[in-house]
C-alpha cells in the first residue's frame, strides 16, 4: 500500500523544481531496457523498486507540467505537484509491463485524477464528482482558447487611420466629417496657456524666494515634480519642515487666487 505523503514543502519548492532539472527524462528507448529487465523472471524484487524508482524520477518533469496547467485555483503549486506525484505512484504500482505501451501515458490519467481529487476536496466549498470537475477544467480550456484567439484576431486589426483618405465618392475625408468648428484653435490654447502662466506668476508674488521654490518644486511648476523628503535635501530641511512651509504658502495663495480663478471660469 503506498503511504499518501506531501514530499514538498512550500519553501522547498524552487529547490525541488532545480533539483528535478538535474534528473534525467525518461527516454522511449531507456524504458523499453527498463520493461525487459522487468519482465525478465530473474529480476529480483530488489531490482524491480530501483527499476520502479527510476521511472518515477523520469517523469518527475512531466507532473511539473501537468500540475502547473491547475494553478490559480486555490491549491499551491507545491501540493498540486505532490498530488501529482502520488498519482505517478499509483500508476507505477498497476502498470502492466507486458502490453507494451509507455507508461506515462498510461500514468497520466491516474497524475490528473490526483490533482483534481485534490482540488476538488480542498479548493471548493462544495465537493463535486471528479468527472464534473474534469468537464469543468475542459470548458475553462476550451474559453481560454477562444479568447487566445479572439486576442490575436484583434491584434491584426489596423491601429491607425488615415484621416485624408477619402470616405465616400464624392472625396469627403474623416478629417472634414470629426472638425469641431466651434473648437479653438492650438494657437488659442497657447495663448490661455501664456496667460495663465503671467496670472499665477502674479498671484505667486506674494510669497517669499523660498517659498516660491517650495510650491514650484513640488507641483512641478518648471520643475519636475519633487517629493517633500527630495525637497528638503536641496534646502537641508526636514521633511516636516517643508511640509509646514508649503501648507503656510497655499494659505497665501488662497487669499490671492480669485483673479486667476475668474480668469479661468470666463
Amino acid at each position: 500500500m503506498i503511504n499518501r505523503q506531501a514530499f514538498i514543502k512550500q519553501d522547498e519548492i524552487t529547490h525541488y523544481l532545480r533539483d528535478v532539472r538535474k534528473i534525467d527524462v525518461m527516454t522511449p528507448l531507456r524504458e523499453k531496457e527498463l520493461a525487459k529487465k522487468i519482465l525478465n523472471p530473474s529480476t529480483s524484487e530488489i531490482e524491480i523498486r530501483k527499476i520502479e524508482k527510476e521511472l518515477v524520477e523520469g517523469n518527475l518533469r512531466f507532473v511539473i507540467s501537468v500540475a502547473k496547467n491547475y494553478q490559480g485555483q486555490g491549491i499551491d503549486l507545491a501540493d498540486l505537484i505532490a498530488e501529482g506525484n502520488y498519482g505517478l505512484l499509483k500508476a507505477i504500482k498497476s502498470f502492466d509491463w507486458k502490453k507494451g505501451y509507455r507508461f506515462i501515458s498510461y500514468a497520466v490519467w491516474w497524475v490528473k485524477q490526483s490533482i483534481l481529487q485534490c482540488l476538488n476536496e480542498n479548493a471548493r466549498t462544495i465537493r463535486l464528482p471528479v468527472n464534473i470537475v474534469q468537464e469543468l477544467q475542459k470548458q475553462k480550456k476550451k474559453i481560454g482558447k477562444e479568447i487566445t484567439e479572439l486576442d490575436s484576431k484583434l491584434a491584426q486589426l489596423p491601429t491607425t487611420i488615415n484621416y485624408d483618405k477619402p470616405i465616400n465618392e464624392e472625396g469627403d475625408t474623416l478629417i472634414q466629417i470629426l472638425q469641431d468648428g466651434d473648437a479653438l484653435m492650438p494657437d488659442h490654447l497657447f495663448d490661455d496657456e501664456c496667460n495663465i502662466k503671467t496670472e499665477l506668476n502674479k498671484i505667486m508674488s506674494c510669497l517669499d524666494a523660498r517659498e516660491k521654490e517650495i510650491i514650484e518644486r513640488y507641483y512641478g511648476l518648471g520643475y519636475t515634480p519633487h517629493t517633500l523628503q527630495e525637497i528638503g535635501d536641496i534646502f537641508r530641511l526636514t521633511k516636516e519642515r517643508v511640509r509646514q512651509i508649503k501648507e503656510k504658502s497655499l494659505r497665501k495663495l488662497r487669499n490671492d487666487s480669485y483673479s486667476l480663478l475668474d480668469y479661468l471660469t470666463n
